[in-house]
């Protein structure tokens, strides 16, 4: 009788967190520390469900135009919708933003120039398709690429990953999976855990049978998106995290603390985790 070992599954988020920082991953993980939520978390959540929001209103906004328009009229069209979209999100988690005195409207305004530039940058793909294509309605939606999915749940037995996709464009005859990042990006590149959350997406769709050559982290306060190369390199490197990520849950061991005062002081779990009778007496109680 041959038995099978289910394989731990992780999410991509997983290994960002223990790229980031171990000991906090275990503290999460294996302690079950869990501190509310900061400022930041809760504006990124908002804008997170802003995109997700505006990418589901596209098929309607895409297939509503049936004659030619100026790419200002069209501009204007998704200036009214984002601008509905937004509102409702914001007014949905007014009572979060005012616990950490956000004014609701001020985050509108701030956020405002992202998504008009989210807009423009629509429209103008839609005016220029149509004045090359002249096709309108849904059969302007169906040839229009890429299209764009949003909150993608994916999943990988093989690779032991489940998550969920900020978005995939779908272009077709390929699959570019993206990361919505509300942080700041580092000055070259990307930071080193959104690189390996977009690796395992593109290897989870690539098993999947999907032509998928690259992806990219937008990070979109900064309007900036940098793309990510799929290599046999990045592979490995990302099978590796896997690993090491997988060896610190199972053995439960807890690691040290890192060595960077910014991480620490920005940490909400900093009191707890330097605080080492408190550390002693959850790994007790745990029996670890």
């Amino acid at each position: 009788m041959i038995l099978f070992m289910s394989i731990m599954m992780l999410s991509p988020t997983a290994i960002s967190s223990y790229l980031y920082c171990p000991r906090k991953l275990f503290l999460e993980r294996i302690l079950g520390l869990v501190k509310y939520p900061k400022d930041a978390m809760v504006k990124g959540t908002i804008k997170h469900g802003i995109f997700e929001d505006i990418n589901n209103k596209e098929k309607e906004i895409i297939s509503s135009i049936k004659e030619k328009l100026s790419q200002e009229r069209l501009l204007n069209i998704y200036r009214k919708e984002y601008s509905v979209i937004a509102r409702k999100k914001i007014l949905f988690h007014k009572k979060e933003l005012e616990k950490f005195n956000i004014d609701p409207l001020d985050f509108f305004i701030k956020f405002w120039k992202t998504l008009l530039d989210e807009a423009e940058t629509r429209a103008k793909t839609i005016y220029e398709f149509i004045e090359t294509n002249n096709i309108f309605g849904i059969e302007l939606w169906e040839k229009i690429t890429p299209k764009i999915i949003s909150e993608l749940r994916i999943s990988d037995e093989e690779l032991g990953v489940r998550g969920i996709i900020d978005e995939l464009r779908d272009y077709g005859n390929q699959y570019v999976p993206v990361e919505l990042k509300s942080g700041k990006s580092p000055e070259k590149g990307v930071w080193p855990g959104h690189k390996s959350q977009i690796a395992l997406y593109m290897m989870v769709l690539k098993n999947q049978g999907k032509f998928v050559k690259e992806g990219i982290i937008k990070y979109i306060d900064e309007k900036k998106e940098v793309t990510i190369q799929l290599n046999t390199l990045l592979e490995d490197e990302s099978k590796k995290q896997l690993l090491l990520v997988r060896n610190l849950l199972e053995e439960k061991k807890l690691p040290e603390r890192v060595d960077s005062f910014n991480k620490c002081s920005a940490c909400q779990l900093k009191e707890d985790c330097y605080n080492d009778k408190f550390i002693e007496d959850k790994l007790k109680e745990k029996k670890l």
